[in-house]
């Protein structure tokens, strides 16, 4: 059994043929790009439904997240002071 001396490749292509490619692709690119962010924005506007961005991600679980991150030093606080008054731990 002998191998094949010369495995079948294709002939080299001109750098005008892969630049026109390459000019075909980026179009194409371009056209999905254009799209996607046409989608987005429409995306947007019905997830907001005419309110404004504070009171579209009021109902959202990281906006609640973030305000709990933000309240919660007030509650330590809080806490510690009640453990001062009646001197007892925070168990």
């Amino acid at each position: 059994m002998t191998a094949d001396p010369m495995p079948f490749t294709e002939p080299p292509r001109s750098l005008t043929d892969r630049l026109s490619d390459a000019r075909a692709g980026a179009e194409q690119n371009m056209v999905r790009l254009s799209e996607i962010c046409r989608q987005i924005s429409a995306d947007r506007e019905h997830w907001q439904g005419g309110r404004t961005l504070r009171q579209a991600s009021h109902d959202s679980a990281f906006a609640r997240l973030l305000a709990r991150l933000e309240t919660q030093p007030v509650i330590e606080q809080a806490k510690g002071v009640l453990m001062a008054q009646s001197r007892c731990s925070a168990d």
